[in-house]
């Protein structure tokens, strides 16, 4: 994970999506919630930018979610199956 520096520009919605492979309104709903925590700020016209440093959110990341949360997240659901059982 990178680290952005306050003032740090962010790449459109759209961009952000196509290099995350993750819909537009996914990455809007998370920059929603980024920008509610203090962590991104909106210029109208001017773009997305780094309020904070991101050091701190990469903690709070790694402790919030898991691979599933992430999995759900992004519209799929988690299963398992077994391929194959043995004695021992």
């Amino acid at each position: 994970m990178d680290i952005f520096s306050k003032g740090t520009p962010l790449l459109t919605e759209e961009q952000l999506g196509k290099q995350l492979g993750v819909s537009r309104v996914t990455v809007r709903d998370a920059m929603i919630s980024l920008e509610q925590d203090g962590y991104l700020m909106r210029a109208a016209g001017r773009g997305t930018f780094v309020n904070e440093a991101t050091r701190k959110l990469k903690s709070r990341i790694s402790n919030s979610y898991n691979l599933s949360n992430l999995i759900n997240l992004n519209g799929f659901s988690v299963t398992e199956q077994i391929l194959e059982e043995k004695e021992d």
